[in-house]
């Protein structure tokens, strides 16, 4: 069972979750889009041609819509806001022409609910979107303009586009904490526009702007995507410091400048603002265990700095786990499950620390929910064939077995196992 338990190497602080742009620019996945209700409108559209002839309005509006609500979820919303009169006018003539006898109004009208929240009912139980009225503290830097207000954080700042609404109503007529590009970036000068793209993707970009203009922190999202590398630029930059860090946003300070105490008070030493660096200090701690306390001590800190802490929960999760301490690890790793719903790879190591504690059933759970819902991590398959195995369900843990062979035929643990079960 060795590599049950064998350390890997992740990526811990990268939560996984898509970016506000890239999430709204992504096709809808089908699940999504039935429950969105995007089949109903065509549906509905060619019913009512055979019945009554072609509405050419609702016809190029349905086909125009349609094609964008399917290249790109942003626009599910615009979709559903056109279609919802042609769809009422239509459902309403289907259920007039299809009623036999007539219904009273108090079924017709409990119907109605019972549809709307059928439809409804598969966004409200994401775990990821829970229903209410607030502002989602891992999409705005809530925790980090807390900081920012307790510690005298101000100056020139550079930060994420979409972080200058939340920026701009945290701190009303505060000039030293004004955002250098506003939400609406089309209202900034071309110069600054161009400026910021090339700031966030190149240290080129970045140079030429700090040079410019001086900033005195920086405000950003803590997930770099795609080519976004101005996290691992500063992490090399020796005049720049990390101060504050958690799930939602990054705040650093340049070290000459007013912002020198605040450097000196709340600067992390081990841990980087990047992702390159978080990296290499993963691959570090798995081998020197002085290093790995050291990281834990910050990374305490760090969790006690907000209360949205779930990657640095991950993190200290994991290094307890290459430390053998399997109740630190549980909890922090529960504690990351907790604040980050979608995370990849904790289920996972849950599901090793149960195996490992004997608790089997708790185990195959874990498993099973990375194996639905994230992407299977390297030997996932044979931890799970390994745990249904030590269940008694045979049958299963074959086919678990084989699904690991198939995707990686060296792994020669899978291929052990499965040859005593077929020698049995």
């Amino acid at each position: 069972m060795h590599d049950l338990i064998r350390s890997r190497r992740h990526d811990i602080f990268l939560d996984q979750h898509l970016d506000a742009i890239g999430h709204r620019l992504k096709k809808p996945e089908w699940p999504d889009a039935i429950w969105a209700g995007l089949p109903l409108w065509p549906l509905l559209l060619l019913w009512r041609m055979r019945r009554r002839g072609l509405d050419l309005v609702e016809l190029l509006g349905c086909a125009l819509f349609t094609w964008l609500a399917l290249s790109s979820q942003r626009f599910l919303g615009n979709y559903l806001l056109l279609a919802a009169p042609f769809v009422a006018r239509d459902l309403h003539e289907l259920l007039a022409a299809a009623r036999r006898p007539r219904l009273p109004v108090v079924a017709r009208a409990i119907g109605c609910v019972a549809i709307g929240f059928a439809f409804g009912s598969a966004q409200w139980m994401r775990v990821a979107l829970p229903l209410g009225l607030r502002i989602d503290t891992l999409a705005a830097p809530v925790a980090a303009c807390d900081f920012m207000a307790a510690h005298g954080v101000r100056g020139r700042g550079f930060q994420e586009t979409h972080f200058g609404g939340y920026l701009a109503w945290r701190f009303p007529r505060e000039r030293g904490r004004l955002p250098f590009i506003s939400t609406q970036a089309e209202y900034s000068p071309p110069a600054d526009r161009a400026g910021y793209l090339a700031a966030l993707t190149s240290a080129e970009g970045w140079r030429a702007l700090d040079d410019e203009r001086r900033f005195d922190y920086v405000l950003l999202e803590r997930g770099q995507v795609g080519g976004d590398s101005l996290l691992d630029v500063l992490d090399r930059e020796p005049g720049w410091r990390m101060v504050f860090s958690d799930d939602a946003a990054e705040v650093l300070v340049r070290v000459e400048s007013p912002l020198r105490a605040v450097a000196d008070s709340f600067a992390y030493r081990l841990i980087p603002a990047g992702r390159e660096l978080r990296e290499q200090l993963v691959a570090a701690c798995e081998r020197d265990s002085a290093l790995r306390v050291a990281t834990k001590l910050e990374l305490g800190r760090m969790i006690a700095s907000s209360p949205r802490h779930g990657s640095a929960s991950h993190l200290r999760g994991f290094l307890a786990l290459q430390d053998g301490d399997l109740a630190r690890a549980r909890l922090d790793l529960e504690d990351a499950v907790a604040l980050l719903p979608e995370l990849a790879g904790a289920h996972d190591m849950l599901g090793t620390i149960a195996y490992r504690q004997g608790r089997l059933r708790e185990a195959a759970q874990e498993f099973s929910q990375e194996i639905h819902f994230h992407s299977q991590p390297p030997g996932i398959y044979f931890r799970m064939g390994a745990t249904l195995q030590g269940l008694g369900n045979l049958r299963a843990a074959r086919r678990y077995y084989q699904l690991e062979l198939a995707r990686n035929p060296e792994h020669q643990s899978a291929r052990d196992s499965l040859e005593k079960l077929e020698g049995r």
